[in-house]
């Protein structure tokens, strides 16, 4: 599966709440979903720090697109573009094109996109593709859950992630042989979710939904250390723990959150120092 690089703010009035017609494409079963204000993040001062990678670059081109939104399901990778003009690149496949009413679908290699009449493209994995279009045609106007947490999330952030069941997805990079505190971690995180909004100062959140609110109060207490733990494995982590404000860790109920800021020219200032010849 291929994640995007997902950073973690809370100012929402700069927030765009995602349409319900890029919403309603999201898969059922989704494990995973990502979704970047791409405008904002690419005029950022953070863009020259993380760079930005647009999905499936090689095989077409979504000059335009406002939005993205990617999601991993078991019909494979799915990504969403909002606003986007579609654009053939030079990928050394040749394409083909067909209509399906108000839909263009354009196989290229092992990659499918569609074309929507509302602005919308689509592209991924050939199954993930077709299951998409399906959701949009018989679509009656309730959204999954893994939808209404993307429009709870697009409104608060400009780029956010949820994950369902995240222990479960990383456990085959867990230990050869998990121990039992290991499968405990697994078992007890429900889903994982936050996000981070563009400025001056950049705000994150990371919100961990846990069985239990016991197992909640100790992945907050976990969280409050995990700075100082990085610090004590020197390198760059020093200098990256010495940037960041207002850090916060606490537990609400089974909900683990923690937040922190910070300011984007520190950030600038570190990477100009990375860049510096030694």
């Amino acid at each position: 599966m291929r994640l995007f690089t997902a950073l973690l703010l809370v100012i929402p009035a700069y927030s765009a709440e995602l349409d319900t017609k890029i919403l309603r494409l999201i898969p059922d079963d989704a494990e995973a979903v990502f979704g970047a204000d791409r405008q904002r993040f690419r005029g950022s001062g953070l863009s020259q720090v993380v760079p930005y990678e647009e999905p499936y670059r090689g095989y077409f081109q979504v000059p335009g697109a406002r939005a993205i939104v990617f999601a991993h399901s078991k019909n494979g990778d799915l990504a969403i573009f909002q606003g986007a003009v579609f654009q053939e690149a030079n990928s050394g496949y040749t394409s083909t094109r067909e209509t399906r009413g108000d839909v263009s679908v354009v196989h290229t290699g092992p990659v499918s996109s569609a074309i929507l009449s509302e602005g919308i493209v689509i592209a991924g994995e050939g199954q993930a593709v077709e299951s998409a279009l399906e959701r949009r045609a018989n679509f009656k106007g309730e959204l999954n859950v893994a939808a209404m947490k993307a429009r709870q999330l697009s409104a608060t952030f400009d780029n956010w992630f949820y994950l369902a069941r995240p222990m479960e997805q990383i456990n085959g990079k867990g230990p050869n042989v998990p121990t039992r505190y290991f499968k405990d971690l697994v078992d007890s995180v429900e889903e994982a979710s936050g996000g981070f909004q563009l400025g001056g100062i950049i705000r994150f959140q990371v919100d961990v939904v846990a069985k239990r609110a016991e197992d909640a109060q100790t992945l907050a207490g976990v969280a409050k250390w995990l700075p100082a733990l990085m610090e004590s494995k020197g390198g760059s982590d020093v200098k990256f723990i010495a940037t960041l404000q207002d850090l916060e860790t606490r537990a609400s109920g089974n909900v683990a959150t923690m937040r922190f800021s910070i300011q984007e020219e520190k950030l600038l200032e570190l990477k100009r120092e990375d860049e510096r010849p030694k």
